[in-house]
């Protein structure tokens, strides 16, 4: 049976309108100290929801609003108070690790091809352009080094690191020679037991150089929770990345999913990590919406952002990774959702659960971690 959202968001569906919120709010972001604290120690913070910029930052209201996986749109989502933004590496012609999520440069730069057949000096004459206005920038495809050095200090990084496993050196060189190691995160497949043994091998080359090595599981590739249970023991993770899969035609979540259900966020509690979903944009044009049919298009698009990231926060959720960061944080500080906890709170003895607006929104029951 098909989940019902609210009457606004299927009258704007049928008539194909398309509300742009517009909310605002200070958007101060944290010291860097402090987002790490937020980010390794949730059952401290259970009235702040972390916010992480896609392909750094891009959209805006639903419109592509600036250059993907440039410095321009690491700065914006710096500005806006994004606590983490997401960048995505791959390798030249000549072995120079440069920002791009797509293996080619066609439709999203001046020039075309695969980046893997382009120098590095090739690329600089190859401007970045929006793809949905055509419009060209003055920026060209940023060097990873060049990220890493613009986010430095200022905001959590996750790795997509789209490169083969000999280009490891090259990012661990750069990681090492930019100093934001303690800042950025990296994340590894979570569906298989070779999944399982990958992720403790890799944990074993970059964990102490990283923040967090976290997992990332998909809830079509799993049957059970017991794999879910292994990694969160084997990585000790402060956050695990959960995909909810859903495509055109089908209801819209009712529940979340296996990844999402009651057990999984107990579990979650008991061992104080962060769960993170995603809210993206499809990228296509079609309403793809990700996360359960519950996404950024439902938020923002359908102007719902009650049927979409609060339904999330209400079944655990504490990390986003959205398209659309001044919506999201503007939304979430208006629902009391971005609340910085300064001191350490006396843990509460066993049983005792948090009350309050927001804490009673989230429903956590968080241990400190050892």
């Amino acid at each position: 049976m098909r989940q019902s959202v609210s009457i606004r968001s299927l009258a704007a569906a049928a008539a194909g309108i398309a509300f742009t919120l517009a909310f605002s709010g200070s958007a101060v972001a944290l010291p860097i100290d402090q987002l790490i604290d937020v980010y390794e120690h949730p059952e401290n913070h259970p009235d702040y929801v972390m916010v992480m910029g896609h392909r750094a930052g891009v959209y805006e209201g639903g419109t592509r609003a600036r250059y993907e996986n440039s410095v321009s749109a690491i700065e914006y989502a710096i500005a806006a108070g994004a606590d983490m933004i997401e960048i995505d590496v791959r390798k030249t012609a000549d072995g120079v690790l440069v920002l791009s999520h797509d293996k080619t440069i066609d439709g999203k730069t001046t020039c075309s091809g695969l980046i893997s057949d382009h120098t590095y000096a090739d690329l600089q004459s190859c401007y970045l352009v929006n793809p949905d206005t055509g419009e060209v920038s003055t920026e060209t495809i940023p060097t990873f080094e060049e990220a890493l050095l613009a986010a430095k200090d200022k905001v959590l990084i996750n790795l997509d690191l789209k490169i083969e496993a000999e280009d490891a050196a090259a990012v661990i060189h750069a990681i090492e020679s930019t100093g934001v190691g303690y800042q950025t995160i990296d994340t590894t497949a979570g569906n298989t037991a070779q999944d399982l043994a990958d992720a403790i091998a890799y944990k074993a080359m970059l964990g102490e150089m990283l923040l967090d090595i976290v997992p990332n599981i998909y809830d079509r590739e799993i049957e059970d929770l017991n794999l879910v249970y292994e990694l969160i023991a084997a990585l000790d993770p402060d956050s695990m990345q959960l995909r909810n899969e859903w495509h055109d035609g089908d209801p819209i979540s009712s529940d979340g999913g296996l990844l999402f259900s009651e057990a999984i966020r107990d579990f979650a509690d008991e061992h104080s990590v962060r769960m993170w979903i995603n809210t993206l944009y499809s990228g296509g044009g079609a309403p793809n919406m990700r996360a359960g049919g519950r996404g950024d298009e439902l938020a923002v698009l359908y102007g719902d952002p009650d049927e979409s990231w609060l339904w999330w926060v209400k079944r655990g959720a504490t990390l986003f990774q959205t398209d659309e960061i001044t919506n999201l944080i503007g939304y979430l500080e208006e629902n009391g959702l971005r609340t910085y906890t300064s001191a350490t709170p006396v843990p509460l003895p066993a049983g005792f659960v948090l009350l309050g607006s927001a804490a009673g929104i989230l429903g956590l029951r968080r241990r400190r971690k050892a």
